[in-house]
């Protein structure tokens, strides 16, 4: 792989004039990017664009550590390196880069450390309403919430990703959210009639976000983020990839002394992922009159290596003036970035709640191309084009000039309904192509997500509301799209994200088979298969031991745990898992029945 090209950047305090001039080929840059307000202590400075060897020297000096010496770590396709300090920088500190290339430069950049302040606590949310959960014979420690269906269509493309969590209330005042958990936290997929394919079931505390398919050195993998969530709800925890047999072969965590967030985990084809953290600090101090404040930070991670790419700060280019929210339970959270999508030409789309904004930024210098945000917006606003507290930015079309999001609409304060949009960006406006709301009025205070299928239909998962539902490519009134698919979590629970993909999982365990009989001549039995899904029928086999079984009766796979009554006075059962053509996929472990 060839990484792109990627500009330097630096201060006009600590550079020479047109050292690096615009963007041009073969050109490199640093991270912290020039004029980062707040890098961590733990920062590793990044080089990007140009071999490991053509880096001839690094100087970091900081105004109150001094030097620091450390050492190069390249990327794994050799489109740069960090260089990684043998101690931290000190809080509060302006620190000065140079580096000296063999070929080209120098380059130079400066940042000042951030002063942190004392980390949240963790949230803690125990508690289980067992009549809101599914349970089963074969696999009585699983535990997932019970889905209903209310409108259905099995012939639409995909299985549903989703990750079920404990909806949360949020409020203005001293503790800023709360929790009525359902049940255990996990991952699910579903199949195009929403019934149960995989249930991933996380430990206690630990949630899971971000559920999605992805390709991952060249071969179809999912991909989450799982951890813990702190009082301002933001996470820390890491990323996961597992391939078609749900194995984890990757873990990728956010760089420089930050943890991994929940919002965003984006993979790329080429290896690296997209990754967001926040930071909590003092500016510079922390007291009753000046809360903590929480910066947005955005990073690219070399998942073989771990190491930090390119890292980019809300507060270094988005003004504080520019949020929609005050101070809340002691901390102060201007922006919280939820959704980051890596674009052509050296692009990444982000989207921050707390400004209800949407911004274009160059990755070559962290600038805003444009940004369509509550209180600032490159485009007009068409009707109905207007939203607050978005999720899920993305840009689609061929010219990526279509703008999806999930408009919550409600944060507190609440503006109205939440609801799907595409909007078309153009001719210096933007204007409405489709929302998509549900025939109920439904609104999620957080959350949800927006996707466009390949034919256009829009999956919209619902949030902090329980709902998730699929429309139309065509409109109705008011241009709404038209119901296909809609269902629904139990009371108190909503979803990070929902999406459609397809997918094949061949999960390396056997089935689960569970047995009882029910008279003489009669056995009930359960059996189940957990991620598998290319299951058709299930083969009944029985006898008087396990070298002695034969096929009695064969029954279609009717959910994730099939029931069904056999007639056999056998003491001895198995089931064997087929395929549509009948071939026989897994064999459960033979179960005996007295």
């Amino acid at each position: 792989m060839t990484r792109r090209t990627i500009v330097g950047g630096c201060v006009a305090a600590v550079c020479a004039l047109g050292s690096l001039g615009t963007a041009a080929a073969g050109a490199v840059t640093l991270s912290p990017l020039p004029g980062t307000p707040d890098a961590m202590p733990q920062t590793q400075i990044s080089i990007l664009g140009t071999v490991p060897s053509n880096v001839a020297s690094v100087t970091v000096t900081g105004t109150s550590s001094g030097a620091h010496a450390g050492h190069l770590e390249p990327y794994s396709e050799n489109q740069g390196a960090s260089f990684m300090l043998d101690a931290p920088l000190a809080e509060g500190e302006q620190v000065n880069v140079l580096v000296a290339l063999n070929t080209g430069g120098p380059l130079e950049t400066s940042f000042t450390v951030a002063r942190l302040a004392t980390p949240q606590k963790l949230l803690e949310a125990p508690g289980e309403k067992p009549e809101s959960l599914e349970h089963f014979r074969s696999q009585p420690e699983l535990r997932p919430p019970k889905i209903k269906v209310n409108t259905a269509d099995p012939t639409l493309e995909g299985d549903f990703f989703l990750d079920p969590l404990p909806s949360p209330t949020i409020h203005v005042g001293a503790k800023q959210l709360e929790f009525e958990p359902v049940g255990p936290n996990g991952l699910m997929i579903l199949d195009p009639r929403g019934r149960l394919l995989w249930w991933n079931q996380l430990p206690p505390e630990v949630i899971g976000a971000n559920l999605q398919r992805i390709t991952y050195q060249g071969q179809p993998a999912i991909a989450w983020w799982q951890g813990r969530v702190t009082d301002s709800a933001y996470g820390i925890g890491e990323g996961v990839i597992a391939n078609s047999s749900y194995e984890p072969i990757a873990h990728i965590s956010s760089g420089n002394g930050l943890p991994t967030d929940i919002h965003e985990l984006t993979v790329t084809p080429q290896g690296q992922a997209y990754v967001d953290a926040y930071e909590l600090e003092c500016l510079p101090v922390c007291d009753e009159e000046h809360p903590p404040t929480i910066d947005a930070v955005v990073q690219e991670i070399d998942i073989q290596t771990g190491l930090v790419m390119w890292e980019w700060h809300a507060m270094g280019h988005i003004a504080l003036s520019e949020t929609e929210v005050p101070p809340n339970a002691g901390v102060w959270d201007p922006y919280h970035v939820n959704s980051i999508q890596a674009l052509p030409e050296h692009r990444v789309l982000i989207s921050l709640r707390d400004t209800s904004g949407v911004y274009e930024l160059d990755q070559n210098t962290g600038a805003i191309l444009w940004q369509i945000a509550g209180k600032a917006s490159s485009y007009a606003k068409g009707k109905y084009t207007t939203f607050h507290f978005q999720h899920h930015a993305r840009l689609e079309g061929r010219g990526l000039n279509i703008l999806t999001v999930f408009a919550d609409e409600a944060g507190p304060p609440a503006y109205g309904f939440s609801r799907g949009l595409r909007l078309r960006i153009g001719g210096g406006a933007v204007k409405l192509v489709h929302q998509y709301l549900r025939p109920t009025v439904t609104v999620a205070v957080s959350e949800g997500s927006m996707q466009v299928m390949r034919h256009g239909e829009a999956v919209v998962g619902f949030g902090s509301a329980p709902f998730f539902s699929e429309f139309a490519k065509n409109g109705q009134s008011e241009k709404r799209g038209r119901l296909l698919f809609d269902a629904e979590l139990p009371k108190g629970d909503g979803s990070y994200r929902v999406l459609r993909f397809p997918w094949q999982g061949t999960p390396t365990t056997t089935p689960a088979l569970a047995a009882e009989r029910i008279s003489p001549s009669e056995v009930a039995l359960y059996a189940s298969w957990n991620g598998a899904t290319g299951v058709a029928d299930w083969e009944v086999l029985a006898g008087e031991s396990a070298e002695a079984l034969s096929p009695v009766t064969t029954t279609a796979w009717a959910g994730f745990e099939t029931a069904l009554t056999v007639s056999s006075a056998n003491s001895v059962f198995e089931v064997r898992a087929l395929d549509k053509n009948g071939k026989t996929l897994s064999v459960s472990a033979p179960v005996t029945v007295p």
